[in-house]
């Protein structure tokens, strides 16, 4: 999973998160801070390799919908 800015990678996190059938709601996250221009691009990409087709699921958690999301919050100087 990785942040890009402008398709440059800026961030990013590597791990198994396979589901083992033991524990729903496995997750994976990646942050950072970044000084960005107007018009700049984010992008969140998301990838795996196990070799078979994978899903990005949704789960319903007390009415609320989960689901992969990007987030970006400007902060003032």
């Amino acid at each position: 999973m990785g942040i890009y800015v402008n398709g440059v990678l800026q961030a990013y996190d590597e791990q198994d998160t396979a589901d083992t059938g033991s524990a729903p709601g496995i997750s994976q996250e990646v942050s950072t801070i970044l000084e960005l221009n107007a018009g700049d691009v984010i992008s969140l990409t998301v990838f795996q390799n196990s070799g078979s087709p994978a899903t990005s699921l949704s789960a319903s958690n007390g009415g609320a919908v989960v689901a992969p999301q990007l987030q970006a919050e400007w902060q003032a100087p």
